[in-house]
């Protein structure tokens, strides 16, 4: 045997020489001989490998400790049935590797628990929670960095916000439209209140209903927070710790740094359907045909039909086949009479002509 030692009643004993062999252990101790019975064992515990640790006597008030190659098997060829007990640890590295399979598992399951499910309700309530005052002051601050740099159709603005006043947005924001000079067909929301929208949209729309329906549709956007919300979820993480501690100017300036990003901010189907179905309510109670919605949509298919680029809006606001679709269906759920309105229709024909009345 390579190296044992030996505790009797916690007071050390010197071994002179021991055998396990035919169903016991033998000890020549410095107290005499020892014999030790199977019946005798108490708990036998494996450390580390190749060493045990023998608890015996009536309550395993003895210890014997062995270290030896394959100690484990040995005793159990020549004592039989042994009353092994492993710690966590021991039992774990027994197993192989399915512990750490099943470990792994488990915290990749948490993880996209958290992912798919706590972080974007943490990002919903972070967005409720976020003061209408200071997403405001948000969006102008993102405005003075998208309009730099940008030529600002100053005339087409008041006539856009003009067509604006004729439609029925019944919101507490202070929706403000800005038209761009660009042939970029696109057009989005800025938190807050603010909407950009570029002249080259304008210039495939055909109806007042159609530029009435995608004012309603980014307006929707605005009112319920989609582009705030939409980026507190893929910042869910930075914005999780803004909300703990409560420092809203914290968040503000990470969204702010994020500038580009709500540009050209994807929506997802649920937020797409969301603007088009409040869209849809804006243009009813406001007496405008909501089949302008389904207009502008077929209208931007169209162009991409047409063999140009697809067009930046149907980046941004995916899935038009789906969307059209919807929408067709909720039109069912509206009946009412719509208006014809003098002065939408001369600013509309204003704007489409570049020949601004102010």
């Amino acid at each position: 045997m390579e190296y044992a030692e030996l505790n009797l009643q916690n007071k050390s004993a010197e071994i002179v020489a021991y055998t396990i062999e035919q169903g016991r252990i033998v000890l020549q101790t410095s107290e005499g001989e020892m014999e030790i019975l199977p019946r005798d064992l108490h708990v036998v515990k494996f450390p580390k490998k190749n060493e045990c640790l023998i608890f015996f006597g009536p309550v395993g008030e003895h210890q014997l400790y062995i270290k030896y190659v394959n100690i484990r098997g040995y005793l159990i060829q020549q004592m039989g049935q042994i009353p092994e007990k492993f710690s966590f640890a021991e039992r774990i590295f027994g197993m192989g590797l399915w512990p750490f399979v099943l470990i792994g598992g488990g915290f990749v399951t948490i993880g996209l628990i958290i992912y798919f499910l706590l972080l974007p309700w943490l990002a919903d309530r972070a967005t409720e929670h976020f003061p209408m005052e200071q997403e405001i002051s948000l969006g102008k601050e993102l405005m003075s960095q998208y309009t730099s740099g940008e030529t600002v159709d100053t005339a087409g603005t008041r006539l856009l916000n003009e067509f604006g006043k004729t439609i029925a947005f019944n919101t507490k924001y202070p929706l403000h439209f800005t038209l761009i000079e660009s042939k970029t067909v696109n057009t989005f929301a800025v938190p807050g209140g603010e909407i950009v929208v570029y002249t080259g949209i304008l210039d495939i729309l055909k109806t007042e209903e159609e530029l009435a329906g995608l004012m309603a549709h980014e307006a929707s956007h605005v009112i319920q927070r989609h582009s705030i919300r939409s980026m507190m979820r893929q910042l869910a993480g930075s914005m999780l710790i803004g909300l703990i501690v409560g420092d809203v100017g914290d968040i503000s300036s990470t969204l702010i740094g994020q500038a580009d990003q709500f540009r050209n901010l994807s929506y997802s189907r649920e937020l797409e359907t969301e603007a088009d179905l409040k869209g849809m309510e804006i243009l009813v109670n406001s007496k405008i045909n909501p089949k302008g919605m389904v207009g502008l949509l077929n209208g931007l298919k169209q162009e991409h039909s047409s063999g140009t680029d697809l067009p930046e809006f149907l980046l941004t606001h995916p899935a038009p086949d789906s969307r059209i679709e919807a929408i067709e269906n909720s039109m069912e759920n509206y009946i009412s009479k719509y208006e014809v309105n003098l002065t939408r229709n001369e600013i509309f024909k204003q704007l489409k002509a570049a020949k601004p009345m102010f």
